[in-house]
């Protein structure tokens, strides 16, 4: 059975201005526990059907797909044309030692 995620937020690299390359990691909420997983990670797991995620906009689910640009693969919302608006508006991800959350 495929597990499927909602992201809720973003861990942004530092210095990278092409939005294609800009995210770092995806984060989130699964079974009452706070999860954190690299880009690469979860591109393995959709394109080898282990887990598939999601976010919510305006009420809706949108799929999180992987895109390619100019060879590079990306995370990205399944509505989104050239670049990942969906997950670059998502908050960004705290650090649970700070006593933030999600």
């Amino acid at each position: 059975m495929v597990t499927i995620r909602q992201i809720n937020c973003i861990t942004r690299r530092h210095h990278y201005f092409d939005p294609h390359e800009r995210i770092e990691s995806v984060g989130g909420v699964y079974l009452g526990h706070r999860w954190n997983l690299t880009d690469y990670l979860v591109i393995h797991y959709i394109k080898n059907k282990i887990e598939k995620y999601f976010v919510m906009v305006k009420g809706k689910k949108v799929k999180i797909v992987v895109g390619n640009f100019m060879g590079h693969e990306y995370l990205k919302g399944e509505t989104d044309e050239y670049s990942p608006d969906t997950l670059l508006n998502l908050p960004i991800c705290v650090n649970r030692s700070q006593g933030e959350h999600i």
